[in-house]
């Protein structure tokens, strides 16, 4: 069963384009010690996609990939970083940033990614979301 808001997700990512997403990363100055995400998947889909709980997307974009929906690729990114700038410039992705670089020894790293819809995902999508919207009509 989805949410209203993940159907919303959804529905916004089957008609963008462009989906980047990126993961923001608290690396330690010294490699040995490794590093943590802080902020998995971060998008505007949620902001996009006029979701009652916009901050929940990356939970929902977790599940969808669990459920084969999508994929998240973080070997793949746009070659145009304008594309990623709307997303770098969101208060809550400031923040989380803001608060790393506060952190003693702590370094920034963002991950730029990008969203894949599968064959299944597709399928899915026209199955479960449009057929609705448009039977709602």
């Amino acid at each position: 069963q989805l949410t209203p808001d993940e159907a919303k997700i959804l529905r916004y990512i089957s008609k963008e384009a462009n989906l980047p997403t990126i993961t923001i990363r608290s690396e330690s100055s010294n490699l040995q010690e490794g590093g943590c995400d802080m902020y998995r998947h971060a998008s505007l889909f949620g902001e996009k996609a006029f979701c009652v709980n916009p901050h929940l997307t990356s939970v929902a974009l977790d599940n969808f990939i669990r459920l084969g929906i999508i994929e998240i690729r973080k070997d793949y990114s746009y070659t145009e970083k304008k594309i990623y700038s709307e997303l770098m410039d969101d208060k809550e992705v400031k923040e989380v940033i803001e608060n790393i670089n506060k952190t003693e020894g702590g370094k920034v790293r963002i991950v730029e990614e990008m969203v894949i819809i599968t064959g299944f995902g597709r399928q899915f999508i026209n199955i479960c979301v449009t057929d609705h919207i448009e039977h709602r009509k």
